[in-house]
């Protein structure tokens, strides 16, 4: 059997003592032990305070129990290594008194447990060692890479999946709080030098909206698309709901009335108009060179067809 308690806690390395900040608010006053208030011993022993010599010495002729003795024996975590036996986790903190807060907690299930203040924040930091520096952090499941943390660019391995939990509280599944007038990136698919056809997927029957807070703008489903009447459609096609009607903007319109549209773009009635005949108008050239194979032309009250060049 062990022969004493500092034997013992050498041996072991087991629970530290937290002895009391200021032993005169002891009761007993200068004591601590496993019945004194407001802090106790958690080794069944009493220690007595010496105010001159501002030491804490075991009381006279206190020993440990045989029960707490065997326990510390069973719970001992060493120096070289150990085995947490009890599920109420091995605890860490920065001070030495009993009042610090615990700030991490590992439990023998495999949960960790981060503490912080309130308004504070908790840290997993990866860092190197010796001032080295370190190329990445990861966090693994069975050996595999879920997330990689490097280079500014967080890396997932695997699928993102979103709980049903939080869309039936209707949270967004990505969003930000800026509040500037400034242009945001919400998705780069274009940093690859390959021809990636990027692709998103829809059920059957459901659909993809597009739009502000307070209106839906663009509806895409399996079979249509649907533009609402208050879309600038990136500025090619205005679109008048009143009027049941798609206009495109007048820059585009100046631009075919000059003679110059792009053979692809949509015209407007008053282009295709422009070249529509009506009784009355003529349908001859004024000479020969400017006339088409199959097309008339008159000269001196004459009329001629151009059969070829």
């Amino acid at each position: 059997m062990t022969e004493s308690y500092y034997e013992l806690a050498q041996d072991t390395g087991y629970e530290e003592l937290n002895f009391p900040p200021q032993p005169e608010l002891q009761t007993p006053i200068y004591e601590f032990g496993p019945s004194t208030q407001p802090y106790q011993s958690n080794n069944g022993l009493t220690y007595v305070y010496d105010p001159t010599k501002a030491s804490w010495t075991l009381r006279k002729g206190d020993t440990a129990t045989q029960t707490y003795v065997d326990n510390a024996v069973n719970e001992r975590l060493s120096k070289l290594g150990g085995t947490i036996m009890s599920d109420a986790g091995l605890a860490f903190k920065e001070g030495i008194t009993a009042i610090d807060p615990v700030n991490l907690k590992i439990f023998s299930s495999g949960k960790i447990e981060l503490m912080g203040a309130s308004g504070g924040e908790c840290n997993i930091n990866f860092t190197g060692v010796n001032g080295t520096e370190l190329s990445a952090g990861s966090i693994s499941i069975e050996n595999n890479v879920a997330l990689k943390f490097n280079d500014g660019i967080t890396t997932s391995e695997n699928t993102l999946s979103f709980s049903s939990l939080l869309i039936s509280r209707g949270g967004a599944l990505i969003q930000h709080n800026d509040s500037s007038s400034a242009e945001v990136l919400l998705l780069n698919l274009g940093r690859g030098a390959g021809s990636t056809k990027n692709k998103i997927v829809i059920p059957g029957a459901g659909n993809l909206n597009i739009g502000t807070k307070n209106d839906t703008l663009i509806t895409i489903s399996s079979d249509s698309v649907e533009i609402s009447g208050k879309l600038n459609a990136c500025g090619v096609l205005l679109v008048d709901e009143s009027a049941q009607t798609i206009k495109v903007p007048e820059a585009v319109a100046n631009r075919q009335n000059s003679g110059a549209p792009n053979p692809t773009e949509l015209a407007t009635v008053n282009y295709v108009n422009s070249g529509r005949f009506s009784p009355g108008m003529s349908v001859f050239s004024e000479d020969e060179i400017s006339t088409e194979v199959g097309g008339m032309w008159t000269t001196n009250k004459r009329f001629f067809i151009k059969v070829s060049e």
